[in-house]
């Protein structure tokens, strides 16, 4: 089942269609570079990790976390069909 199937929808018509900015703008601030890791904790839907990828972050180093038992299931809804999709290294990791 996916998790929260219509948050990244609503988070996108909420937002006037600038959430995926802020987040890279967000991570950008932060310092994230492509030579460095990210953890991401309640990575929900995967946003963060999509914004991290698509700022150059390797998918090898990006880890996400969730303690919601409906986003351990599966990856990270914004990373179906990504090149980084389907990356997990447990049960509530990816």
């Amino acid at each position: 089942m996916r998790p929260a199937p219509d948050y990244d929808w609503v988070s996108n018509v909420m937002s006037f269609g600038s959430d995926q900015f802020y987040r890279r703008d967000a991570l950008k601030k932060a310092g994230l570079r492509p030579e460095m890791s990210l953890l991401d904790v309640a990575s929900g839907t995967g946003l963060m990790i999509k914004a991290a990828l698509e700022l150059g972050v390797e998918p090898a180093r990006v880890t996400g976390v969730d303690p919601s038992p409906r986003h351990a299931g599966g990856e990270p809804a914004a990373l179906s069909g990504h090149p980084a999709g389907g990356h997990r290294r447990g049960a509530a990791l990816w």
